[in-house]
C-alpha cells in the first residue's frame, strides 16, 4: 500500500447520546487536493447539516468511535 501525500482529515458530525449530550461521530475521511479543494468520502449521512474536518493527527483514526463530548453549542441554537 502506497502512502497518499495528500492532507488528511476525518470528516465529524454531532449527534445526540442516549443521555441527550453532544458528541462528535467520525462519519467518514476528507483529502485535501493540491488545488486547494477537499473530497469527502462519507461512510453514513445522518440528518442534520453540521460537519467538522479535523485534520487527522497521527495514530489510526479507522476506527469508528464517538470522540468526547463538545463544549460548542449547535448551530443556531
Amino acid at each position: 500500500m502506497s502512502h497518499d501525500p495528500r492532507t488528511r482529515f476525518d470528516v465529524l458530525q454531532q449527534v445526540s447520546s442516549t443521555d441527550g449530550s453532544l458528541e462528535w461521530l467520525r462519519i467518514g475521511i476528507a483529502y485535501k487536493n493540491p488545488d486547494g479543494t477537499i473530497d469527502a468520502y462519507l461512510d453514513v449521512v445522518i440528518d442534520g447539516h453540521r460537519l467538522r474536518l479535523r485534520e487527522t493527527q497521527g495514530g489510526d483514526s479507522s476506527k469508528d468511535e464517538v470522540t468526547a463530548p463538545d463544549k460548542e453549542s449547535r448551530h443556531g441554537e
